[in-house]
Formats: C-alpha cells, sequence, structure tokens
C-alpha cells in the first residue's frame, strides 16, 4: 500500500537499496509506515510527550529511528519524508498541506 513511501526511504541512506528491494524491506516498510501516522497525528495536533496520544506518538518515533539505524542512517533523516507523505496524501487530507512546516519542525525537534 505504501510502497511509494518506502521506496524513498534508502534516498537518505547510507545503505544503498532498489525500489524494488526497499519495498521489500521490512525496515523500509516500518519507516515508511510510521512516518506516515507520525505526519497524520502532528497535523491533528498531537504532539510527542510523555502521556497519551502523545507518548504513542513518541513511541512511533523511536521505533522509526531505531529501524533507521538499521539502515545505517546517522543523522535525522525521518524529516525528509514528511513532504513525501504530504505530496501522496495532501489531495485526500488538506490538513497536511497547511501544516506541512509544522510536521517537519516538529519531527526534527523530538529526534
Amino acid at each position: 500500500i505504501f510502497a511509494w513511501l518506502s521506496e524513498n526511504v534508502p534516498n537518505a541512506s547510507a545503505r544503498s537499496l532498489t525500489a524494488a528491494a526497499a519495498a521489500r524491506n521490512v525496515d523500509c516498510r516500518v519507516i515508511a509506515d510510521h512516518i506516515r501516522a507520525m505526519t497524520m497525528l502532528i497535523a491533528d495536533g498531537v504532539m510527542p510527550s510523555n502521556e497519551h496520544r502523545g507518548y504513542v506518538l513518541r513511541k512511533i518515533m523511536r521505533r522509526a529511528m531505531r529501524h533507521g539505524k538499521k539502515l545505517q542512517f546517522t543523522e535525522p533523516f525521518l524529516h525528509r519524508l514528511v513532504p513525501t507523505v504530504v505530496q501522496q496524501l495532501g489531495w485526500v487530507y488538506p490538513e497536511l498541506i497547511n501544516h506541512e512546516a509544522e510536521i517537519v519542525k516538529t519531527v526534527l525537534r523530538k529526534i
């Protein structure tokens, strides 16, 4: 379902994967699913915190970062994937387009 996103994950990685290999790679799929969830949650007003929905967001972010380390990411990368999510899902969820800058800042700040 999110092959378009999982194919973009290796672009920022030191590890080279073809688009087809990235679509099959578990780490790429986890990151793709988690960046989509993070983008939607932050657009909905959820901020990373220690309680309730914010805690769930923090756990999602940490798990995505952990899978990024398996792909040899050495610097923050999740914020670079937000525009891809906005580009693909913005026509269905216009709030993503309206809050893209805030989402990128939040993801980058909490990494």
